[in-house]
Formats: C-alpha cells, structure tokens, sequence
C-alpha cells in the first residue's frame, strides 16, 4: 500500500478508494425489501414392504415378487412476504431411497412468485411451479413425478406434483374465476422443434351461495394439447365438467363431480375421436352418537368410462372407433392404495366406504374397503402399472367382472405438535377379472412412516 500512496499521492489514493467505493456501491445486486420471512420443512422416513404387485403374474424362478424398502422425503421451504402485495414461495425436496449411493438428488419441488391486486384489486397473478388442486383432485391435482428419486422405485408416494405454470385469479367474492396454463413438457428447448411441447390449459369458475348449507358450485374447461409426435396429428384433449358441494345437515357433507372428455387420441399414425365421461358421488358424516371418538363415515362411488369397441371389430379396413376410454390426466386421488398404484382410473368403477375414529387421545384410526368393477370396456387385456418398473400385460376376461377388492388400515399417532407416526396395512385381493383362482395372487403392503414437521 504505501509504495502505492508513494507513487500515485496521498490525496490521489482517497480518491481512486472514493471511486472503487461508489462502483461497488452501485454494482451491488438489488434485494427485494422483505416485510415477513418463514422457514419451514418436514423430514418423513419410511419403511415400506410390497408383495405381488403384479397379481399372480411370477416373473422370478417360482418367487412371489417383493420390494423391501426404506425411503426419506426432505422438504425446506422459504415463504416470503415483499413489499406491494408480492410473495414469493421456494420449496426443495430430496425423496431418497436408503442404501442407494451418495448422489446428491435435491430438485426445486415449489418456485413461484404470487403478485395480489395486480393492475387491479381482483386480479392475483401466481407464476412459476406450483400446486394446482382444483375441487378434489378429481381432474386437475398433480404433474408427472419423473424428477423424483422415487420414480421407478415407489413412484406413486412421491410428493412432487408441481406445476411450471402461470396462474390467473380474479376474485369477485363470492364468484372466483381461475384461468392457468401450464408446460408440461418441453421436448426441444432449442430453435428447432417449436410444435413439439405438451401444454395445458384451463379455465375453473366457483360459485360459494353462502346459505346454511355452505353450498358451492364449480365448473371448468381443460384442454391438453400433446404435439410430441411431429409425424401425426397433435394429440388434444379437452374436459368439461361440474363439481357440486352443500352440507343438508350438521355433520353431512354431500358432494358430486361430472365430467366429459372429447378431442382426438393418437395410437400410432392412427387417431380416435375421444368420447369419454367421468363420475365421482362422495359423503361423509360427522356420526352424533359415541361424541368422544369422533367416528366419522364416509362413501365414495367412482365412475370412469372404457374403451368399448378396443378391437375396432365390425368397421371396415383403416377405419377406427370412437375411443370411450377415459384419460386419467393429471388426477390425484387415493394416495397410499394398492389399486391406485397399479390400475389406472379408465375402464373401472370404485366403491369405497371408510370408517375413522379416535380410539384414544392423539390417535386417529380409519378402516377402509374399496371394491372395484369394470366399467363398459371390452379389452381383452390390461396394463398392471407397477411402481418400481414399466407396466405389465395380464389377459384378463371380457365382459363387465370383479376386478378385485381392497382392505387398508391407517393408524395415525400425534407422538408430540411436532412429530406424527403413521401405520398402513393393505391387502389387494384380484377379482375374477384376472382369471382362473390359481392365476390371482392378492397383493400386500405395509408401512411405517415417521414425519417431523418444523
């Protein structure tokens, strides 16, 4: 330093330290003012053991087929409050099978910005990945899970269900009007390939009357547009459906859900018209008697529609059928079921009853049993989704059977404010569906999970 001050003056130096100041004073990065900051998160370790997955169908040498896993789910999560009606939301994930080497899987789960009374009071603008649940989770609830650590492990428990999306709200309480459109996937980020993404859009309108019954009306329009396949047509999928929810009694709750799927299927170089529809009835009722087990029961009937001419017999050459089939989408519902991860919601009709009640203090019970039917399909076989691979073929019997039923028992403990241990028993047995008695083999799991909130 002083052969410096020698060379240049004392009073030159001030002012080269004066100038190198105010440069980095203004090239200093700008940071939005925070009015209020939370960190939260969760730390959710499983055991997890599945049997016969694949219903009877042995691919090893006479051995059922078994998974025995133990798998841990890291969520951090910033919220943040900034200045003029901002916030902004940033959540990372790490779901992580033990014993599975030392790579480092962290994926940004949540990443979005949410700008209140944008241009005008009504309007909320949400940008970015996000949770987007519409109603029940019956059309609209989760995105592909294939950045997960889970994927091809247990795919069906992974917990990232974002949306890169742009979201619109206008609320004209009690009228809220929600418009998103959403990339799904991106299959050319270059200059080349500009038709080649799959994109969704949607509009969602809910009424609430605001009587004595709390009743609420919704109804929205979905449309998918898939143009990864160059060589064909776009494949284009457009839902319209209502949704209806009122509480006739104390306790009562009774809700409906219809929907209807048209536009164009691609199989190939070949396309359907898409003519399919969709039907979820549910209750659940607060029962008034045993008030110190709070036992709660509920039904839930599910309707989706098959492909009832598959074989496209009776047409002439090149010429196909509508498909009736109905497109699962983007659905999130019966998380931790059996049947939900190795059937996909077409071609099938659930009924679903539940009991819950609170045996004892910080402890919730709840006993389910779900029988499942085919719906009007015809195929003469069906894709067994498998959580830890690709999908298998099974022949299964034409005509409308008994697929299988199902018995679980959830049991969750509230150990302290902080920490929740939960228990799940299932046990899948196939229907006539699937073949003769010596071709099914029922399908089991258990699970222990340990969640640590903060």
């Amino acid at each position: 330093m002083g052969f410096f001050t020698g060379f240049l003056g004392e009073k030159k130096m001030r002012k080269l330290l004066l100038a190198l100041l105010v440069v980095a004073f203004v090239a200093m990065p700008a940071f939005a003012s925070v009015q209020n900051i939370k960190v939260s998160g969760s730390i959710d370790s499983a055991a997890l053991y599945r049997e016969n997955f694949e219903l009877g169908l042995i691919t090893s040498a006479g051995e059922d087929e078994v998974q025995n896993l133990f798998f841990t789910i890291t969520k951090v999560g910033i919220d943040a409050d900034l200045t003029d009606n901002v916030a902004a939301t940033v959540e990372l994930i790490d779901e992580r099978p033990w014993g599975t080497g030392s790579t480092v899987a962290v994926e940004v789960n949540l990443a979005y910005v949410t700008l209140r009374e944008m241009l005008y009071s009504p309007l909320t603008v949400v940008i970015g990945r996000q949770p987007i649940v519409w109603g029940n989770g019956f059309i609209i609830g989760q995105n592909s899970t294939t950045d997960s650590s889970l994927n091809n492990v247990a795919t069906d428990l992974s917990e990232q269900y974002g949306f890169d999306a742009i979201k619109i709200v206008l609320d004209y309480n009690p009228l809220t009007i929600q418009g998103i459109f959403s990339r799904i996937t991106d299959t050319t980020t270059g200059l080349t390939g500009e038709v080649t993404d799959v994109n969704l859009y949607g509009v969602n309108a809910t009424y609430e009357f605001g009587d004595d019954m709390d009743s609420l009306a919704e109804a929205y329009v979905v449309k998918s547009v898939n143009n990864s396949d160059q060589n064909s047509r776009a494949e284009e999928i457009l839902i319209k459906g209502i949704r209806g929810s009122m509480n006739p009694l104390e306790g009562l709750n009774l809700q409906a859900e219809a929907a209807l799927q048209s536009g164009t299927t691609i199989t190939g170089a070949d396309s359907q018209t898409l003519k399919a529809k969709a039907i979820q009835l549910m209750s659940n009722y607060k029962i008034p008697a045993l008030e110190d087990y709070n036992p709660v029961v509920a039904y839930t009937f599910s309707y989706f529609s098959g492909d009832e001419n598959s074989a496209n017999t009776g047409l002439a050459a090149g010429q196909l059928s509508d498909n009736t089939a109905w497109n699962s989408g983007f659905m999130r519902q019966n998380i931790g079921k059996i049947y939900n991860a190795i059937l996909d919601n077409s071609n099938l009709i659930i009924h679903q009853l539940a009991l819950s009640a609170n045996p004892m203090e910080d402890v919730l019970a709840t006993l389910s049993y779900a029988k499942l039917y085919t719906a009007n399909g015809d195929a003469s076989t069906i894709s067994l989704l498998q959580p830890d691979s690709a999908s298998i073929t099974r022949n299964v019997a034409n005509g409308s059977e008994t697929i299988g039923q199902e018995i679980d028992l959830d049991l969750a403990y509230n150990y302290t404010e902080d920490v929740q241990i939960l228990g799940t028993l299932g046990f899948f047995k196939p229907g006539q569906y699937f073949g003769a008695y010596d071709d099914r083999t029922p399908a089991k799991q258990a699970m222990v999970r340990v969640n640590v909130g903060f």
